[in-house]
């Protein structure tokens, strides 16, 4: 016969084991392991074929003390040790980008990563010492020894993982890149022993690890956002370029992730006042590029990378070696692909061609014709990277494409733009203008001896179709 009590710690148990295997939460495991164990052992000794639940479940007063020591909460603490109290000096807003660990408070969002306190130890196998411009990079840390040491034999286990970006326009050093993203979930803290229930973590208001969603409810209000995935939830509170993710593993908090999204002064520029374009294909036309009014003249590779603000693409498989370090034989042609600084959501094609009589290094050649292209279609940088887990890019570069340089073609077409309103801006003399069944599209226009051919990708879901790719050529 199983009395009511022993009922009630044995559904908790369950459900304690099925937290504790998700979050890694050792100590309750065991815990719950052990009383589990007994109650089997127990049951099985006194089973009884003909039990009713309706008529068995009894109170067994001699097992409420077990059951009271199991579930006992201590004072200022959540059931698995974590702080519900934030510090006094702790902000009552989430937007203040504050989060506490074993008392302290730590602000460090939007400042340089060099301000960290040097105790930490920061995991990096990001190969470069320097941030190109708009990138971020994940990055590992370990806290001070004394805060408590990992019970994993990697010494390298992080308890927190965060993003650093490069605001500027020029590569700056992973200390001076500023800290726009932080996470930790409560398997990373629970690897620490010793110390593990005290360091714990709590956010503004006294929310914390293992906190069941409804108490986040409460004290933030409905969420803005949320995604699902099995057996997992994520909620995103967002205020400007700021945002809050917490992800529900089985109703309760199993991770943080306080995040900024901040749109560097360049960007900024790129975008004011850029209404300058070429009407026609006559004379000698040209595409603005972010303000820079790129012209077919004979420039040469070279200058046109350094006058556009680009840099190298990548590595030429067919001569295996970099781009840069090409030959062009007499009359070859080839196309030279690069990235612009500080804007990765685009690539850009360069076609270049030798029309000289010797061989001549690629940077010596003639640019003849610009190829500009989206790397996604859409794109929101918030959205991107909103729900993204840090845990599992810290070790890595991390790439996003994370700002659009504006483009004006001849016509005034604007990549980015809704199909429709720019293929109108074509004169309906244009070689090609064909809508597709999916609701992309292109436009071929061909005049003076130019080439001059508009993509446009379909959008996604309720999303328009947008101008994806500006291609500029001579015939």
């Amino acid at each position: 016969m199983i009395n009511k009590k022993r009922f009630i710690i044995l559904i908790c148990l369950i459900s304690m084991l099925i937290l504790s295997v998700s979050c890694g939460y050792k100590q309750k495991l065991d815990d719950a392991l052990s009383i589990l164990d007994k109650i089997i052992e127990e049951e099985i000794e006194s089973s009884d074929p003909d039990f009713d639940p309706d008529k068995n479940m009894v109170a067994d007063p001699d097992e409420d003390a077990e059951l009271d020591d199991f579930l006992k909460t201590e004072e200022g603490k959540n059931s698995y040790g974590y702080s519900i109290v934030p510090p006094t000096e702790m902000s009552e807003d989430w937007q203040s980008m504050q989060f506490a660990m074993q008392g302290r408070v730590y602000d460090w969002i939007g400042k340089p990563l060099s301000e960290i306190d040097q105790s930490w130890t920061i995991i990096s196998n990001y190969p470069e010492e320097t941030i190109l411009p708009g990138e971020r990079i994940g990055l590992g840390l370990i806290p001070p020894q004394e805060m408590g040491k990992p019970r994993e034999t990697d010494e390298d286990f992080p308890l927190l993982s965060l993003t650093v970006f490069n605001p500027n326009q020029e590569p700056v050093l992973i200390e001076d890149a500023t800290i726009t993203a932080i996470q930790t979930d409560v398997f990373s803290v629970n690897n620490y022993e010793e110390n593990s229930g005290d360091i714990g973590f709590t956010l503004p208001k006294g929310l914390s690890g293992y906190d069941p969603v409804e108490k986040m409810i409460e004290i933030y209000g409905q969420p803005d956002r949320s995604y699902n995935e099995f057996m997992t939830e994520k909620f995103a509170y967002l205020d400007e370029d700021k945002s809050l993710t917490l992800q529900i593993v089985l109703g309760n908090i199993h991770s943080f992730c306080l995040q900024i999204y901040p749109t560097p002064d360049y960007v900024r520029e790129a975008s004011t006042n850029l209404t300058e374009f070429s009407p026609n294909l006559e004379g000698q036309p040209y595409v603005n590029f972010g303000g820079k009014l790129f012209k077919i003249e004979g420039a040469t590779l070279a200058n046109v990378m350094e006058d556009l603000n680009l840099r190298n693409g990548g590595w030429d498989e067919e001569a295996k070696k970099i781009q840069a370090e090409k030959i062009l034989e007499p009359m070859e042609e080839t196309t030279y692909s690069a990235y612009i600084n500080g804007f990765n959501n685009q690539i850009v094609f360069l076609r270049v061609a030798n029309s000289d009589t010797e061989p001549k290094k690629i940077d010596e050649a003639e640019v003849i014709g610009l190829n500009v292209r989206l790397t996604e279609k859409n794109f929101d940088l918030e959205e991107s990277l909103l729900f993204e887990d840090l845990n599992l890019t810290y070790d890595a570069e991390i790439r996003n494409p994370n700002f659009t340089l504006p483009v004006i073609g001849p016509f005034g077409v604007q990549m980015s733009g809704d199909l429709e309103e720019e293929f109108a801006k074509i004169p309906d003399d244009a070689l090609e203008k064909e809508f597709a069944e999916d609701g992309g599209g292109y436009v071929t226009y061909d005049a003076n001896g130019y080439h001059y051919l508009i993509f446009a990708m379909p959008g996604y879901q309720d999303q328009t179709a947008i101008i994806d790719e500006i291609m500029f050529t001579i015939q």
